[in-house]
């Protein structure tokens, strides 16, 4: 690499587009700490208007004479399935959030009981099956924990979204502010 190179694969004219989506993401993770609901509903909103898309689009293939890699009756059914549930979103923004949630507390329930029932029914030493135990056991009750208080676990989960949006976005900036000093250092040195 010569002097006038950067280490960095971004053109040089583009630091302030990692500025500016660390930017963005701050100012979505605070809004999702500030107001936890109504990002959720927008993010349910967004949710409903991408399956929307998504699934007119397998439709109109669906219903095209064109060869599809799956059977045509099936990307027809998708799309049909996908546009109820993106009305759906579209009109029961909360239903929708509470569906999510109990798909995660279900899947926390399935795996914390299938990992502890593999350690009284699997081989391997002790530590192993006491590690299966108590991440069997946490699976459990956090999958209980859901279930009993899903509204509670919707607010953590968008709060959760907000902290991880504000990290990677303070990351962005710094990012950007890097990228604009390699490229105006690398600008002012002069060609060997």
């Amino acid at each position: 690499m010569s002097q006038n190179e950067t280490d960095s694969s971004a053109p040089a004219g583009t630091w302030w587009l990692a500025v500016l989506r660390g930017v963005i993401a701050v100012l979505f993770g605070v809004a999702a700490l500030a107001w936890p609901f109504s990002v959720l509903e927008i993010l349910v909103y967004f949710f409903g208007f991408l399956i929307i898309i998504e699934s007119a689009v397998s439709l109109a293939m669906g219903a095209s004479g064109e060869a599809l890699p799956t059977p045509r009756w099936a990307a027809v059914l998708v799309g049909v399935l996908g546009i109820i549930l993106g009305l759906l979103a579209l009109f029961s923004p909360f239903i929708m959030a509470e569906a999510f949630v109990f798909l995660i507390a279900a899947w926390a329930l399935v795996t914390g009981a299938g990992e502890f029932a593999a350690a009284f029914t699997g081989a391997g030493d002790w530590t192993i099956r006491v590690l299966l135990v108590i991440s069997g056991i946490l699976g459990v009750i956090f999958a209980l924990f859901v279930i009993f208080w899903p509204l509670l676990a919707e607010l953590v989960l968008v709060q959760v979204l907000g902290i991880y949006a504000v990290a990677i976005g303070i990351i962005g900036v710094f990012h950007g502010i890097s990228l604009r000093g390699r490229t105006g250092a690398a600008a002012e040195q002069p060609a060997a």
